[in-house]
């Protein structure tokens, strides 16, 4: 057996141990909720710690590469594939099981809620999902903290018109609509989500 293979059987080894030992710990709650729900956040403005929580959220990603990487390597040596084909399945399960929970984490954070108190979403940023016509009614959708808010929308200026994925600001507050006027403040949608 040459250098290379023993040097990998051993990083198939370990990467199994730590990553299916980090996803038991994971599953089991200790890391907190999981929020990985984006690269942004929601308030446009820097987040305290907002280098430390990026880092640990890389590290996450590359722990679930781990509980790919590591089994699949093992495995595929059990059936006799050599060297080469190990690493590229290895590598291969590895990155799809890392790119799979970076979509689970990101859709389990993307919950759509209706049950958001009305006053809370007074003065918030919006953007335009379905355009808003000159006296007509469109659809506004805003970030809450974990959740995604859509509500119906008509301009406080019955003449105003909004174009989609125009960032607004919500004014009135009613049951099931609210009033919005044009956002002052930074248009992109970058700074909104």
């Amino acid at each position: 057996m040459d250098s290379l293979a023993v040097i990998l059987r051993s990083l198939y080894l370990f990467t199994t141990i730590f990553g299916v030992g980090f996803l038991v710990v994971d599953l089991l709650g200790l890391f907190g909720d999981g929020d990985d729900g984006g690269d942004t956040d929601d308030t446009g403005g820097e987040e305290p710690g907002g280098g430390i929580l990026s880092a640990l959220r890389h590290f996450r990603t590359f722990l679930y590469f781990c509980v790919g990487f590591g089994p699949t390597g093992l495995v595929a040596g059990l059936f006799g594939y050599g060297t080469w084909p190990r690493l590229g399945w290895g590598l291969g399960a590895g990155i799809a099981t890392a790119l799979v929970a970076r979509a689970l984490f990101r859709f389990q954070h993307q919950d759509l809620d209706s049950t958001v108190a009305q006053h809370e979403l007074l003065a918030e940023r919006a953007v335009v999902t379905v355009p808003i016509a000159s006296g007509q009614m469109g659809k506004v959708r805003l970030r809450m903290g974990p959740m995604v808010v859509e509500r119906f929308a008509v301009a406080v200026d019955p003449h105003e018109t909004f174009a989609r994925e125009e960032v607004v600001q919500i004014i009135e507050v009613h049951n099931d609509w609210v009033k919005v006027e044009k956002y002052q403040g930074a248009q992109s949608l970058d700074d909104t989500w």
